[in-house]
């Protein structure tokens, strides 16, 4: 189960699928002839409707409910058999300011194994990508960050630079969570980390695919702290290292529960989030000089 209701325009979609065994390559079934609502704290009540060509996909009209900073939101559901859920009361946030967004050249180094089976260090460079922001004064906030790119390309085959540009929509997304309160940063918060952009995209034996311009979109979600916990521990599960430091796959947190006589476990979250957006775009040559 995953829904979200933000500040910006609806509609908002709400997922709902039954689980499978973690080992299972079984697609999640997914749930029909569900009846959801939002539900706000002053008696505002918002039907979540099936979508009619996605089963399991529910979403609110486009005319429907806003989400308001200041207010407080539920999340209720009632399955064809009877069984109900409910989301904890999750309270809109203010969103902070984006005071700039801006790049310096950087490295990442990482192993390379070679034909022998040795290893060797290898350099990437690329850019570090940095943001300026001010949080909202006076409360707590947990913030989750998510930053896409869109580069303009060249390639180079075989040793011939092709005078062929295309724009495409890079699939990684680079994402950073922040998790601070007042106690913590008492004003703008400068330099904060929000990724690394390569420089060549794509190697094989023929192409090198460099980047000539990249437009970054970063958006900053606010959140609370049990939606951020449920998140930050997604992200450690779907993101391993690879080392034995790895978290153990273990049942995630959740802020939705069973309100029926039938206890069951529920996995997902429902949050009220307020998000800013910034686009910034980069005219990139080389990556070796100043940005």
């Amino acid at each position: 189960m995953q829904s979200t209701i933000t500040n910006e325009p609806p509609p908002y979609a709400a997922l709902i699928s039954k689980s499978v065994p973690y080992n299972s390559n079984l697609n999640p079934p997914k749930i029909t002839g569900a009846i959801i609502t939002i539900n706000d704290d002053i008696g505002n009540v918002e039907n979540v409707i099936e979508y009619p060509k996605h089963s399991g996909v529910y979403q609110t009209l486009a005319t429907g409910m806003r989400g308001q900073i200041g207010r407080s939101y539920k999340l209720k559901i009632s399955l064809q058999d009877g069984i109900n859920y409910e989301s904890d009361w999750e309270k809109l946030n203010a969103a902070p300011t984006i005071d700039s967004i801006y790049g310096d050249p950087g490295q990442v180094q990482y192993l390379l194994q070679e034909p022998d089976g040795t290893y060797t260090v290898s350099t990437k460079n690329g850019m570090n990508l940095h943001i300026d922001f001010t949080p909202s004064a006076d409360q707590d906030y947990y913030y989750k960050f998510e930053t896409s790119y869109i580069q303009q390309t060249e390639k180079i085959f075989e040793g011939v630079t092709l005078a062929i540009y295309s724009w495409s929509i890079n699939t990684l997304t680079l994402d950073n969570d922040l998790k601070a309160s007042i106690a913590e940063y008492s004003g703008p918060v400068k330099e904060f980390f929000i990724g690394f952009i390569p420089e060549v995209l794509i190697v094989d034996s023929n192409t090198l695919t460099f980047s000539e311009g990249v437009i970054v979109n970063t958006s900053i979600l606010s959140v609370s702290k049990k939606i951020y916990q449920i998140f930050s521990e997604e992200s450690a599960q779907k993101v391993p290292s690879n080392t034995i430091f790895d978290p153990i796959p273990t049942q995630l947190s959740t802020n939705i529960k069973c309100v029926s006589d039938t206890p069951q476990t529920v996995f997902g979250y429902f949050a009220a989030a307020s998000v800013v957006h910034r686009y910034q775009f980069f005219y990139l040559q080389g990556y070796t000089a100043a940005i």
